[in-house]
């Protein structure tokens, strides 16, 4: 934990890295595993599965620069535009799953999870550093620190390799595989000769 925070900050440094981060990851294990039992290749099939991917290349970024760089008003920026971003690509995804298949109740309930935790990490984070998340909006007496630099000290290297080992085991991967059965199925489809009986 960064030593230079006030006790609160860093209880809430801790609940962001050892509860939100966890939930969020087992979030994303938990919505493939409702996309394999709905088996989405034989009905929204890979259009969704990437779309799927995008969300998650689009929070992979932010959860990257969280638990690599230092928070200057550049990191809000940025991870204010990747929240939006990945509001907009959910709203997309569901509007062509929903067309597309049934999605059901325990899998609205993860939704629901996968879509507030970005917004309420990104209001802790701002809580945390309260002096650069008011500065890059124009406001608070602390100066707008608009440069990209690397935590100092950075976060505990076992830490690091842990949250990202986890990311990539349960969501990262199952969702390329998704992404690759759904690819497959299309293609079994395509070639999938004409039904030939007329009677």
């Amino acid at each position: 934990m960064d030593p230079s925070l006030d006790a609160t900050a860093q209880v809430l440094q801790k609940l962001l890295l050892y509860a939100f981060l966890p939930v969020w990851v087992l979030a994303g294990f938990g919505d493939w595993l409702m996309h394999r039992w709905q088996r989405i290749e034989h009905s929204a099939g890979w259009r969704e599965s990437a779309l799927h991917l995008l969300m998650v290349a689009e929070m992979g970024v932010a959860v990257g620069a969280v638990l690599l760089f230092e928070m200057t008003a550049t990191m809000f920026v940025l991870l204010l535009l990747a929240c939006l971003l990945h509001e907009f690509t959910v709203w997309t995804d569901l509007n062509y799953a929903a067309a597309r298949r049934r999605i059901p109740v325990p899998e609205q309930w993860v939704h629901s999870i996968q879509i507030v935790l970005p917004w309420a990490g990104l209001g802790i984070l701002a809580v945390i550093h309260r002096g650069q998340a008011a500065a890059a909006i124009g406001l608070g007496d602390v100066p707008a620190d608009w440069s990209i630099t690397l935590k100092e000290p950075p976060l505990p290297i076992a830490e690091v390799t842990i949250a990202v080992g986890a990311a990539l085991l349960l969501v990262v991967v199952p969702f390329v595989l998704e992404l690759i059965r759904c690819l497959r199925s299309a293609r079994t489809q395509h070639s999938r000769p004409p039904d030939s009986d007329m009677r």
